[in-house]
């Protein structure tokens, strides 16, 4: 569901090549598929159960694949990795987080995959305003001006003042928002935190936040639904996986574009599964905002393999 930076060549990065490249790309497509698959299971369950229970079931299951790694390293691996002076950010992270997935699933299953993908995916343009306000990073002309333009995309797909603005569309946007918000929150707690303890205690609030509105008006899922549901954790878990791989064999500047996958292929799953037929502005604004998550992952690779005082 976003553009990430990773570290230059000499900090674990393969150099540049053919052999090198080929591992960074086959990832980075896993992990495409893996997120279009997750919002074409979130989509068919639609009818049946609400975005929160869906929610619920992804965090939980990203909760239960985790749980062999902590309890196979041991009790004093698991109590280390609940010691933290941090809970009130990560708490914060998790609320973010429940927020972020609620608005994205419900956008998923209320306007066709490849608007609400696109949406989605002003996320890094989200993280680099909030980066320079909140965390005081520096931002160059050129980044702002790919900003600029990422916004000028959601705007020509939502086209407000043009044609009324559905509140699924609206979900999607806010959703990026929420997600760049709490990848704020993991750059400082990562300052102090391990990532193990980050991931554990968002998988672990998150399910908490998620099962509140599943008790209160529980839906019971058919025995039909239990494929689509599995596969939402396996192909959300795996996707994240993926990417995190990718990162760690290539600069963001040359995984970020395979992320151009995910539109055309959102758009043909709706267009076959579920009869989509996202407009031209969909297309317009989604080349915009693309064009802009690219240009600000080639920057900062950029800016990461230069001498830094």
């Amino acid at each position: 569901m976003t553009a990430k930076a990773e570290a230059a060549p000499r900090a674990g990065v393969a150099p540049s090549g053919p052999r090198t490249a080929w591992p960074a790309v086959v990832y980075a497509v896993g992990a495409v598929i893996m997120f279009v698959v997750m919002a074409v299971c979130i989509r068919a369950l639609a009818s049946r159960l609400p975005a929160g229970d869906i929610t619920f079931y992804r965090t939980f299951f990203g909760l239960v694949l985790m749980l062999p790694f902590v309890l196979g390293r041991g009790p004093s691996y698991a109590r280390g990795l609940l010691a933290t002076r941090r809970l009130g950010l990560l708490t914060l992270r998790a609320l973010l987080t429940y927020s972020a997935v609620i608005a994205y699933f419900y956008a998923v299953t209320r306007i066709p995959l490849a608007e609400a993908i696109a949406l989605n995916s002003t996320l890094p343009i989200f993280v680099t305003a909030m980066a320079a306000a909140m965390l005081g990073e520096r931002v160059g002309i050129q980044r702002w001006l790919a900003v600029a333009l990422g916004f000028a995309g959601a705007l020509v797909i939502l086209r407000p003042g043009f044609t009324a603005v559905s509140w699924p569309a609206l979900a999607s946007f806010a959703s990026a928002a929420l997600y760049a918000a709490a990848a704020i929150d993991v750059k400082i707690l990562a300052r102090t935190e391990p990532p193990a303890r980050i991931v554990f205690y968002m998988n672990l609030l998150v399910s908490v936040l998620a099962l509140a509105p599943v008790v209160v008006d529980f839906t019971l899922p058919l025995w039909s639904d239990l494929p689509y549901i599995l596969a939402i954790g396996a192909a959300g878990t795996l996707a994240h996986l993926f990417q995190s791989n990718a990162l760690k064999r290539a600069d963001a500047s040359f995984v970020a574009p395979f992320d151009f996958l995910r539109l055309p292929l959102a758009a043909i799953a709706g267009f076959i599964l579920f009869d989509d037929q996202p407009s031209v502005w969909v297309w317009a604004g989604a080349a915009l905002i693309f064009a802009s998550a690219f240009w600000i992952a080639r920057r900062e690779a950029a800016w990461r393999r230069s001498p830094q005082p």
